[in-house]
């Protein structure tokens, strides 16, 4: 049976085409993922264009729930951000008591894993615009951490699927800065989980990709606590004993 380990549910924006690859490069035996795609509107990321894609959303986990998937998580960075704290804490509640089962998103997985690794200065590096950005830096303000800075190199959602590796390690190689004690690379559609174990090195310091998030968070909620190596400190901890421990 796939997924004996443990089924992973991902609500995916339709254009994504760097997530699953990714998720599956990285991911443990016996661990599999089921996707359900959102039709996002417009070619920039927006408030506009995110929320339409919120009821192809409710649509997708109806889906999941019906494929059995044992943990659920809205794989989209940029839409918690721009509806907030509160909305991604709603949605996430409505989701579980409609499915029966732990769900999350991209954004409270991020959160979890700075609060893992106890890190609560961050600098961070996204292709998006400054609506989105300045969403960003208040939504983790609100949550206890300090933004020290944001780098960004804006493009639009199509494109960033198909930048490379190289293009995400520059990216977060210029959002570094000395204060900073981790870095966050935003967006589910930018490949950087090639790059982590490089930036952390040359950096010294934990680097998060949002996908990495998503894959360490939903582990956890599996109480799946094999350690994965080469991507990033962040999977190479146990994930079980430990975040019980910082509760």
């Amino acid at each position: 049976m796939y997924g004996w380990k443990g089924k992973i549910g991902l609500l995916v924006p339709a254009g994504n085409r760097v997530i699953i690859p990714e998720v599956y490069r990285v991911s443990p035996p016996g661990i599999a993922f089921f996707e359900t795609r959102m039709i996002v509107q417009g070619v920039w990321i927006s408030e506009e264009s995110n929320f339409a894609m919120i009821e192809n959303a409710k649509r997708g986990l109806e889906e999941l729930k019906i494929c059995k998937v044992d943990v659920c998580a809205l794989a989209c960075t940029a839409t918690s951000f721009l509806k907030g704290k509160e909305w991604d804490e709603a949605f996430v509640e409505e989701a579980r008591e409609e499915m029966g089962i732990p769900v999350t998103t991209t954004v409270l997985s991020i959160l979890e894993a700075l609060r893992f690794l106890k890190k609560d200065r961050i600098a961070v590096a996204t292709p998006w615009g400054s609506e989105v950005n300045q969403k960003a830096a208040r939504y983790l303000e609100k949550c206890g951490f300090e933004v020290v800075g944001i780098y960004a190199d804006p493009i639009d959602r199509m494109a960033v699927n198909d930048q490379p590796p190289e293009w995400t390690y520059r990216l977060a190689e210029k959002a570094d800065q000395a204060s900073a004690e981790a870095i966050c690379i935003f967006a589910t559609d930018l490949r950087s989980i090639d790059v982590l174990q490089s930036l952390e090195k040359a950096l010294g310091k934990p680097v998060i990709s949002s996908n990495q998030a998503i894959l360490f968070n939903t582990l956890r909620l599996l109480n799946y606590d094999q350690t994965i190596l080469g991507y990033g400190s962040l999977l190479e901890q146990s994930r079980v004993s430990t975040f019980k421990q910082i509760q």
